[in-house]
């Protein structure tokens, strides 16, 4: 079974391998969207994660986002390069903070292409999660960061990213600035938070951050707060959640004005960690590389896996996340 489409999602701040996208069930299953729902309902699509240091992001602000773009763009070029897919349609998705870096990095992309070939132009579209395109509270951040354990976050960032992240920053303003040029070219849907973070009783990334305010964006709100927003039940009460997250990828997989592709490929990007998943965790593959990088691939139709972003199907062992 051939792939059309490489879809890349990328985590928010200090995210983890696996648990920034997992939910927990009530007897304790851990259910990951990418590797269960979304290959349910779309099953000739592959769902691959990236991994970026958080520790970067922390020391270093503005230059760590662009450092983390920079290996996203290495890597995905490498595993293209080495596959013979350069020209594979990719739609990517963020999450927070990783919404940025994609923007950061389809930047230098359509600069640098010759560095980074057909990664700019074989993009679709994107699909953000609570992506504080405009920042948000300082001390919002610090709060849920410092004080409370969500999936989206792990350890204490420096302070240089509280400000960066500070409302309409000037940092931040330039970034979207620099990807506004180019926003045309894209499918662009964003996801805003419906709900209140419980601990704090306020959204972490409001709507008038949530959005870019693009003619051909869309916008869509969705139940959850900052955290449970990429997180997806298996129960049916959770499954209108998740049909609208889907039908938004699909868009995002038509590209701009572009009639709809009947499947794809999915990437997400996170901070890699170690992770203990119940027995359908072998069908998953860490694709290696320095510690805190790595894609991982999860099945296609028919019990068959896809290692990599390779045209052929086969069977790959489960590797921990480094």
């Amino acid at each position: 079974m051939s792939v059309a489409v490489t879809e890349y999602a990328v985590h928010g701040l200090n995210g983890e391998c696996f648990q920034s996208w997992t939910h927990v069930e009530p007897n304790g299953d851990k259910t990951m969207w990418l590797n269960e729902q979304l290959l349910y309902k779309r099953p000739r699509t592959r769902a691959m994660t990236f991994g970026y240091s958080a520790s970067v992001v922390g020391n270093t602000s503005v230059a760590g986002i662009r450092d983390n773009a920079r290996q996203l763009l290495t890597f995905l070029r490498n595993k293209r390069e080495g596959d013979g897919t350069l020209r594979r349609p990719l739609v990517f998705v963020g999450h927070s903070l990783g919404g940025i870096i994609i923007k950061q990095a389809l930047r230098i992309a359509r600069n640098e292409h010759t560095h980074f070939p057909h990664i700019a132009d074989s993009t679709k579209g994107i699909v953000f999660f609570g992506t504080p395109h405009r920042g948000t509270d300082a001390a919002t951040w610090g709060e849920v960061i410092a004080g409370i354990k969500a999936a989206s976050f792990g350890t204490r960032p420096k302070t240089s990213i509280f400000k960066m992240l500070r409302p309409n920053s000037q940092e931040l303003m330039d970034l979207s600035e620099d990807f506004r040029s180019i926003a045309e070219n894209y499918a662009i849907v964003s996801f805003i938070e419906g709900d209140t973070f419980r601990k704090l009783g306020r959204v972490i990334v409001p709507k008038h951050s949530a959005i870019l305010e693009l003619t051909h964006e869309h916008q869509l709100l969705l139940a959850g707060d900052h955290s449970t927003i990429v997180k997806f039940s298996r129960e049916p009460a959770d499954a209108n959640r998740f049909d609208a997250v889907l039908n938004g990828i699909k868009l995002a997989a038509q590209g701009p004005e572009r009639p709809p592709m009947p499947f794809f490929d999915f990437y997400a990007a996170h901070n890699l960690s170690q992770y203990h998943d119940r027995a359908h965790a072998q069908n998953m593959w860490d694709g290696g590389g320095a510690k805190g990088q790595g894609m991982l691939s999860w099945p296609v139709a028919g019990g068959r896996r896809e290692k990599g972003m390779e045209e052929s199907v086969e069977e790959v062992p489960f590797r921990r996340c480094q």
